[in-house]
């Protein structure tokens, strides 16, 4: 049963006849336990925004799968709560505030993709570094040299620094 092999492996879909690759009951199933089942399935498919839903909340990669409903707000948003690191697939979502923040707070390192305004914006770069410190190398160069953006790894060793010995600064 075509049903049974697909949500036990959803990469079996690839092994499918068009039919099954066609059916949207199966399809859903494969993207449930693979990401790359969506490669295999009928391209209309990979535009069906209920089927995009569930790969996207299975691995957020999924989007690259997809063309038209990259800049679907509602897909990429559970795109990146899934995997920070969709952000890269969601084309001009990628300067969407609440899109790029989802994201930063999945994965720090997600800010690389985010518009150059957003890599220039302090609460953004916030989230981002609350999720990985060392994400403010993603940040505009304003903001690195920003001396008020600090990292809770450069609190710490501030914080433990011996009196009486200079900063790194």
């Amino acid at each position: 049963d075509a049903l049974k092999a697909v949500e036990e492996n959803g990469d079996m879909l690839m092994h499918l006849c068009t039919e099954w690759k066609c059916d949207r009951e199966v399809v859903l199933a494969a993207v449930k336990s693979s990401v790359d089942a969506l490669l295999w399935a009928a391209p209309e498919l990979r535009e069906d925004k209920e089927v995009l839903l569930a790969a996207c909340a299975a691995n957020g990669r999924a989007l690259r799968y997809t063309q038209g409903l990259r800049t679907d707000k509602d897909v990429a948003l559970v795109a990146v709560k899934q995997d920070g690191d969709a952000l890269q697939f969601c084309g001009p979502l990628r300067g969407n505030k609440e899109v790029v923040i989802a994201a930063c707070g999945q994965s720090g390192w997600a800010l690389q993709y985010a518009s150059d305004a957003l890599r220039d914006n302090k609460e953004v770069v916030n989230v981002a570094m609350q999720q990985e410190p060392k994400a403010i190398r993603c940040a505009s160069e304003a903001l690195r040299s920003d001396p008020t953006m600090v990292g809770p790894q450069q609190e710490s060793q501030q914080q433990q620094r011996p009196a009486g010995l200079p900063s790194n600064k």
